[in-house]
């Protein structure tokens, strides 16, 4: 009787167990639910749109605030997404906005880049649901969002809620220089309806594929992640691969050896999961395309650019943003450095961890000589700049952010593991990604990591290359 108690004792641990790894499993890390429905082709696109909010911001919310990047394609934008003259242009047209299934005030403000909508009063923890229906008109172009040739790019198309912090939500225009992007983590359902002989690459997992008498229409689903974008193209090939449970994709239409391109993304992969922490999605997509730059991240999928001028560069960089910017958030407006540096540091760190350390030497050196030029240059003008890593993107040229959140910004991470140590350094940065996974970090919260992991202060280091008091240039002499 003993033993057979103590049996079932041990069967209802084990389903307690099991439910309980559901509920942990289930539980939601994000507070946003996007469906969005798309169908269309060429250049125009009807989108339906519902966004399911939970509260977590304050008591009695009362409007709601979704940046429109779409618009910053038009013509005749302030802000525009582009520095030269496009084929055609595009935008968002808002048709109708709904609140919990009732008609609702909103406005378009801030050179309609910004959708103000006004909700009823919204208790804390409560949810909310809003449902848009709009039109998208892509422009003709090889930059983040548009067409070219066979190939459409539905990048940062939809209505994104924007950033709750300070009490407020953001408000950022565009700009060309960097990445004008600040979001939370969200979860997906997106369906698009595509030509029959499309291949189409995504930020979500493949849940559904139909045919029907207007092509192919695929249901797609993605969980925590930053943002979501579609790549079509009938021309794309694939090469597939695999690290633990996430299928790796590269989508291609030339090339000698794919595998041999798809073994930089693996090892990679292989490299990040062991020293930063595991990638936590079951897909990553890595797609070639025309882009004006030599590639963009997104959340599970990433641009790299047909002429990109070092392939292996380019896809190791923005892997490395899947955890810079991807897995834990900051504000690549104000603090590039977060992403920017990081992704930029990681590439040259597999370059130690593949090649070995003459590799991470000659490349850190290029880095290092470009920057102390630049530096030197403003000296000799006697230009007073400002050169200060941690800058908006607002107050910089194009060449002034390369040099701060890449190069300098890359300096920065390398003197500190040379100070810390590979390990310390390493484990700083894993537990960094551990305790802000689908949050938005500063540089405090990666300070705070640097400092336990090295077992002292660390900060004034830190903040000596953040701020403009201590010059390369100076401290090389």
């Amino acid at each position: 009787m003993k033993k057979k108690l103590v049996f079932i004792m041990l069967i209802l641990v084990l389903i307690i167990s099991l439910f309980a790894c559901k509920d942990k499993m289930d539980q939601k890390n994000s507070h946003i639910d996007y469906n969005i429905t798309i169908t269309g082709q060429n250049n125009v696109y009807t989108v339906e749109q519902s966004t399911t909010i939970k509260n977590v911001y304050k008591d009695d919310l009362d409007h709601l605030i979704f940046n429109l990047y779409a618009n910053a394609y038009r013509e005749d934008a302030e802000n525009k997404a582009y520095t030269a003259k496009l084929t055609s242009y595009g935008q968002i047209d808002i048709e109708s906005v709904s609140v919990d299934g009732q008609n609702c005030k909103y406005e378009l403000e801030q050179d309609n880049s910004i959708l103000n909508v006004a909700i009823p009063a919204l208790a804390i923890n409560k949810s909310i649901c809003v449902v848009m229906a709009y039109q998208v008109t892509l422009p003709e172009c090889n930059i983040r969002m548009g067409v070219s040739g066979d190939c459409t790019k539905l990048a940062n198309f939809y209505p994104q809620l924007a950033v709750y912090e300070n009490d407020s939500f953001r408000c950022d225009v565009y700009t060309t220089i960097g990445d004008p992007f600040y979001s939370n983590t969200a979860n997906y359902e997106v369906t698009i309806t595509a030509p029959q002989d499309s291949v189409i690459a995504s930020s979500g997992v493949l849940q559904k594929s139909t045919e029907t008498p207007d092509g192919i229409e695929n249901k797609y689903i993605a969980k925590d992640i930053r943002d979501f974008v579609i790549v079509i193209d009938k021309n794309l090939l694939v090469e597939k691969g695999n690290i633990g449970d996430t299928e790796v994709l590269y989508y291609y239409y030339e090339d000698q050896d794919p595998q041999a391109t798809l073994k930089y993304a693996l090892d990679a992969m292989s490299i990040f999961n062991d020293k930063y922490g595991a990638y936590p999605y079951p897909t990553l997509s890595i797609v070639m395309t025309d882009f004006e730059s030599a590639g963009m991240e997104y959340g599970c999928l990433v641009y790299v650019a047909l002429d990109t001028m070092n392939i292996e560069d380019t896809i190791v960089h923005e892997i490395a943003h899947q955890w810079w910017y991807g897995i834990v958030g900051s504000d690549s407006i104000n603090h590039a450095f977060l992403d920017e540096g990081l992704a930029c540091f990681s590439t040259l760190y597999y370059y130690k961890q593949i090649y070995g350390q003459e590799k991470f030497d000659d490349s850190l050196k290029a880095i290092s000589d470009s920057y102390t030029l630049y530096e030197r240059i403003q000296k000799m003008r006697k230009t007073e700049e400002d050169l200060s890593i941690n800058r908006s993107i607002y107050d910089l040229t194009q060449y002034q952010y390369e040099m701060l959140a890449y190069r300098k910004s890359t300096m920065m991470f390398a003197h500190l593991m040379q100070t810390m140590g590979e390990a310390k350094f390493n484990k700083a940065l894993s537990n960094y990604v551990k305790n802000n996974r689908y949050k938005i970090a500063n540089a405090n919260a990666l300070i705070s990591e640097l400092n336990k992991a090295y077992g002292s202060d660390i900060g004034g280091l830190v903040k000596g290359w953040l701020g403009n008091g201590a010059r390369v240039t100076m401290m090389s002499n």
